[in-house]
């Protein structure tokens, strides 16, 4: 990420990379912001620019103006199926949530939790995305 700090297209600060000011949120949206995501893919960084794309759009979909509801649920969605491809991979054959080994992901989910935090000010929005049904 030091190269992606250094090139000017991307707006990314220092403090912004550093979590230096703590629940910042124009600093997570640098962090998030498509200058960065386009840098990503430029230098070959797929997966993280993926990463970052879904985190993007899951943050436009519940901050966000402008859009349909049809794009906000799929924002929303993208990232329910982000978070449990990880936490569950079965979700697709076996969506019950209570299968979840939260020992194993406590850290993780304390992250996403955080980031959520951040970017929102509640907690509404990560239970929000992990509880949309599929259609």
């Amino acid at each position: 990420m030091r190269d992606t700090l250094h090139d000017p297209t991307t707006g990314l600060t220092y403090e912004a990379l550093t979590g230096k000011n703590k629940q910042s949120v124009p600093d997570c949206e640098r962090l998030i912001s498509p200058g960065v995501i386009s840098f990503l893919e430029r230098v070959g960084h797929t997966s993280g620019a993926q990463v970052l794309k879904i985190i993007h759009n899951w943050h436009k979909a519940v901050d966000g103006r402008g859009l349909s509801e049809e794009q906000r649920s799929s924002y929303c969605k993208n990232m329910k199926n982000w978070l449990l491809a990880d936490w569950m991979p079965w979700f697709q054959t076996l969506p019950d949530y209570s299968t979840i080994d939260v020992n194993r992901y406590c850290n993780y989910v304390h992250c996403t939790v955080l980031l959520v935090k951040t970017l929102t000010g509640s907690f509404d929005s990560l239970i929000y995305v992990v509880t949309v049904s599929k259609t």
